[in-house]
């Protein structure tokens, strides 16, 4: 639902920022009636990864990745079994080189409820399996 009052407008204006526009609803490619949450949008605009519990998923939330290309958002496509669980993976974040994406899960193997875990990416998407980041970062608290 969240994705729904994203701004467009940010697509253009992403360095500067300079002023707050009227918020455009997103449209029924990338809202359904499931949830969606936490959009990440890329760097240089041409994708967004997102959660959302849509059918589809692995189970629980998972994360997705829409293209945005020729001025409208393509299908959202699931990650994957490599970052997603039947557990509930969330809260996309790309470094700022574009090399690791970095998220919340509940999966097992954790340091406790809801670790940080990453995986390496190209061009936003996963290239190799998930790692769980460890301690001292993951506590046995939910560490998002």
């Amino acid at each position: 639902m969240i994705l729904r009052y994203i701004l467009l407008t940010a697509l253009a204006a992403a360095p500067a920022f300079a002023a707050w526009q009227t918020p455009v609803n997103m449209g029924a490619t990338l809202n359904t009636a499931s949830n969606e949450w936490y959009p990440f949008l890329s760097r240089d605009g041409s994708f967004m990864l997102f959660v959302s519990e849509r059918p589809g998923g692995h189970g629980g939330m998972d994360l997705w990745r829409a293209n945005y290309a020729g001025g409208s958002w393509q299908a959202p496509v699931n990650l994957g079994g490599v970052v997603n669980s039947s557990y509930d993976d969330s809260v996309p974040f790309l470094a700022a080189n574009d090399t690791r994406l970095y998220f919340v899960s509940d999966a097992p193997g954790g340091s406790g409820s809801f670790d940080i875990w990453w995986c390496p990416v190209s061009g936003g998407r996963p290239t190799a399996a998930k790692a769980n980041v460890g301690p001292p970062i993951n506590t046995a608290y939910v560490d998002c």
